[in-house]
């Protein structure tokens, strides 16, 4: 097996697309190119044939190449501009990167049971309601979210926290103060729910969010759960010395 290979909880086919992905986004295969046949590809990667068709297939299904009988595959979409949504670490441009995009509501509940918070991150709060929805732009999700939010704020203004992005509407309203703002980012693959409600293929790549805004008292008051489509955001953080 390739040395590359070393996620025991990601599918084989699905790590054999993500570095045929990059080598498209590299160039290695531009537009139009054809790539090494299937043997060739088993060889390099030590996999079984099963394992490159299913690989292959994941990048048909994103649009990235074509597979012709008798011709062979070839690359014919590019991931050179992909149109990124950029998440930055700066509060005030990660408030501006909400305006002009779009939200649509999916479920709200009381959350039922304990919520699972590394005790670094902050404090539970007495109870929490439950906001999920879809963020999108232009005509494309691209982000799952669930959001935690602390019942006492919710109460605040109900209607509003259904109806727009939370976080402003947090930072409209005087008696929420929030204090401190953790997040937490893992790389992952889409499971069947997350990928149907991004339009995204099964098992292709996300970027997984935690995000945790406390006040005063180090009270956990909003806890999202965000999943990012790894194709259309990406995070820039800036290194300070």
């Amino acid at each position: 097996m390739h040395h590359a290979f070393k996620d025991r909880h990601t599918p084989l086919y699905t790590q054999v697309a993500i570095l045929l992905r990059q080598r498209i986004k590299k160039g290695v295969w531009k537009r139009g190119e054809q790539l090494p046949v299937i043997e060739t590809l088993m060889s390099e990667f030590a996999v079984a044939r099963t394992t490159v068709r299913q690989a292959l297939t994941l990048l048909e299904d994103e649009g990235l190449i074509q597979r012709s009988r008798g011709r062979g595959t070839f690359v014919t979409g590019s991931l050179d501009e992909p149109g990124w949504l950029t998440l930055d670490t700066s509060w005030t441009t990660f408030l501006r990167t909400l305006e002009g995009n779009w939200s649509k509501l999916v479920e709200v509940r009381d959350e039922v049971g304990h919520l699972d918070l590394a005790a670094d991150l902050g404090k539970l709060a007495p109870g929490y309601r439950l906001i999920s929805r879809i963020h999108g732009s232009d005509d494309k999700p691209y982000a799952d979210v669930s959001i935690h939010l602390d019942r006492r704020c919710y109460k605040l203004a109900p209607e509003r926290f259904e109806a727009e992005f939370i976080i402003p509407v947090m930072e409209s309203l005087p008696e929420i103060k929030i204090t401190s703002a953790k997040q937490v980012l893992t790389i992952g693959t889409a499971d069947f729910e997350t990928a149907e409600r991004l339009e995204i293929p099964v098992n292709a790549p996300v970027g997984m969010l935690r995000r945790v805004l406390c006040d005063d008292s180090g009270t956990a008051i909003y806890i999202g759960d965000i999943t990012y489509r790894g194709d259309l955001v990406r995070l820039e953080m800036n290194i300070n010395r």
